[in-house]
């Protein structure tokens, strides 16, 4: 096998690159060496052009893609490989808008010249592309064995991703070769070999029984062919009014975060960090951040998988001691400081990642409608010394921490009004859903003397849970108490923790249930009052540590979508104000305690240039206190009112 220098490759023309011969050979570069061919080579030449334009930056294994498929995510990670290590290698003084333009240049060359150079190499799939899978001894084991539940459907569906996505079986299946080249979605290629699973109704409540056959196999049952309707349903309902909510949602906040306007490059030098709990899967929306090690600051990659588990320090825009109160440094805001142009108002930048994503997902609803699951309930860190998740996705249990001794709980007497009926009949044969349906659940423990009283919310959105058949039986054998205000007051001192305390709903959350928690928990507001005063519905608002905000807020919008860690905090840090008494709604100073102002009265009480852009213009020129303040940070809309 011939071993070549890949610096000798580096400066050849496009023509020259294309007509290298076919052969395998090995490639000698800067850190070591590879064995590749000349399709590989070529393709990965195209990127090379950042090292062209700066001579300086070493050609390294990693600038090569090796034996990788080609998949839309491979130009990204060539492009990201290449373009940061020359930055770095320069010592950080590459202009970042220059380079930018580099790799957009490098993106257009790419995409015409193979566009024009293999247009002989385009093909198309056929039927008997998905009948030769369909034939695949593990496809017709992975269906034969498959029974209609939810854990037995999506073992079906890792079998079938195994086959389709990670073996080279079936090397020449056009259909194989797409999967493998992540060309189309893993969900709707494995919902057309096996079954189609679980579908949800437009009011996301799953539906009780799964479409067994997939989509080349065809629904013959008319039951099934019903069934399958509802995603079209879905489709056509959340096009319209649920389309036009996002959207709203995403003008909100738009104009609350954009107080936060500057992106000063370099080190403000703060030494107050926000530890954050890393856990399995949140590595990529740490990636960038910098953490205080022994040794100093250091970046948080994907492959730090040694920190997951720990307690790590965070540099944070939430405790950023920038002069620019209304800005943060790159450092607290991490590496990703380094992709927002100059002039960027970060604000708006944090609330557009998170909304259009968001939007995208409302918007793309059925074909994204894979088998539904249940919605995990996620407890937030401080409701956890009290329950805890089962083995099931939906149950809730007492946490074993604990100690019952001298613990109650305490049911709303609305979320119950029927739980008279387990004296009247079995427990066992009554339906646990219409006995109670559950918003929160209250605790009152007792330490030393010490009286403590603690709301927790059991629901998911809207979809409200109800108490389990143990909780129902325990009740009726051991009784309760009703309090001053009516409420059900039952005595945990013979409970087993072992038992089933709740029952979550059999519904699927929607993305526009998801974004009306996130946007409740955003803006400290919700129209359902008794919600709001039993505190239900987590809000900024309630916290009082900006550790404890980013953590809680990080579960509810990585359960559906991932988002940057730096953009949540910047979101966080636009409700941050001085002082909800004084009405002084600026962003607060370095040091001074943590408060959260709700998006109305943010949007109120700094700049009216946000409010006059939003809605309510004429009451909001009646209203003496729009007069009154006078410490309002500046907005960006401030010039239309002032001409």
């Amino acid at each position: 096998m011939k071993t070549y220098n890949a610096i000798d490759y580096l400066h050849l023309s496009v023509d020259e690159i294309w007509a290298l011969p076919e052969e395998r050979f090995k490639l000698v570069f800067d850190d070591g060496t590879i064995e590749c061919n000349n399709r590989t080579l070529i393709y990965s030449w195209y990127y090379w052009e950042i090292h062209r334009k700066y001579p300086s930056t070493k050609l390294l294994v990693n600038h090569h893609m090796g034996d990788r498929l080609v998949t839309p995510g491979l130009h990204l990670d060539l492009l990201s490989a290449v373009a940061w290590d020359a930055y770095f290698d320069s010592g950080e003084t590459i202009n970042i808008d220059e380079l930018c333009k580099t790799v957009y240049e490098i993106t257009n060359s790419v995409y015409n010249n193979f566009s024009y150079n293999l247009e002989a190499y385009v093909t198309s799939l056929s039927i008997l592309d998905y009948i030769e899978i369909m034939e695949h001894p593990t496809i017709v084991e992975a269906n034969r064995t498959v029974k209609p539940f939810e854990a037995s459907i999506n073992s079906c569906y890792e079998k079938v991703k195994d086959m389709l996505y990670k073996t080279n079986e079936l090397p020449n299946n056009n259909v194989k070769r797409y999967c493998r080249s992540d060309l189309v979605s893993s969900g709707q290629m494995v919902q057309s070999v096996s079954p189609r699973g679980f579908v949800t109704d437009i009011d996301s409540r799953i539906i009780k029984d799964p479409i067994m056959p997939g989509y080349v196999s065809g629904f013959k049952k008319l039951q099934d062919a019903m069934v399958e309707s509802r995603s079209g349903s879905k489709a056509l309902m959340f096009a319209k009014d649920p389309l036009a909510d996002v959207e709203y949602f995403n003008r909100r906040m738009q104009l609350s975060t954009t107080i936060i306007k500057h992106l000063h490059l370099g080190d403000c030098g703060s030494t107050t960090y926000v530890p954050f709990q890393v856990r399995e899967g949140d590595l990529t929306q740490l990636a960038g951040k910098y953490h205080m090690t022994e040794t100093g600051l250091s970046v948080i990659t994907r492959q730090s998988t040694e920190l997951i588990g720990s307690l790590v320090q965070l540099r944070s825009s939430l405790t950023c001691e920038h002069p620019d109160h209304e800005g943060v440094c790159g450092t607290c805001m991490g590496q990703l400081a380094l992709s927002v142009p100059l002039g960027t108002n970060i604000g708006h930048v944090a609330a557009t990642e998170l909304c259009a994503k968001v939007s995208q997902a409302v918007l793309s609803v059925k074909h994204l409608d894979g088998s539904s699951v249940l919605t995990v309930f996620t407890i937030p860190s401080i409701d956890r010394k009290y329950i805890s998740n089962g083995e099931l996705p939906n149950t809730l249990y007492c946490s074993e921490k604990i100690d019952n001794s001298e613990l109650k709980l305490i049911i709303s007497a609305v979320d119950a009004k029927h739980i008279s009926d387990i004296f009247h009949a079995e427990v066992k044969t009554l339906s646990v859903t219409r006995v109670s349906s559950v918003r929160y659940l209250g605790f009152e423990r007792t330490s030393k003397g010490v009286v403590t009283n603690d709301v927790v919310p059991v629901c998911v959105g809207t979809n409200l849970s109800s108490l389990s058949c143990e909780l129902l039986e325990y009740m009726k054998v051991k009784g309760y108490e009703l309090s001053p205000t009516g409420d059900y007051v039952v005595d945990l001192a013979d409970w087993d923790n072992r038992d089933p305390l709740i029952i979550m709903p059999m519904k699927h959350m929607s993305m526009l249930e998801f974004m009306n928690n996130v946007g409740v928990m955003i803006e400290s507001s919700t129209k359902d009052k008794a919600a709001k005063k039993a505190r239900k519905l987590k809000t900024l608002v309630d916290y009082t540590s900006v550790s404890a905000a980013l953590m809680d807020l990080h579960e509810v919008v990585s359960s559906k979508i991932s988002v940057n860690i730096a953009h949540l905090e910047i979101i966080i840090k636009s409700a941050m104000i001085r002082s909800a008494i004084d009405k002084d709604h600026r962003l607060p100073l370095p040091g001074q305690p943590v408060v959260f102002g709700s998006f109305k009265d943010n949007l109120e009480r700094r700049s009216l240039g946000a409010q006059f852009a939003y809605q309510e213009q004429s009451r909001t020129l009646m209203k003496a206190e729009s007069y009154t303040i006078v410490n309002r940070p500046s907005n960006l809309l401030d010039t239309i009112l002032r001409g």
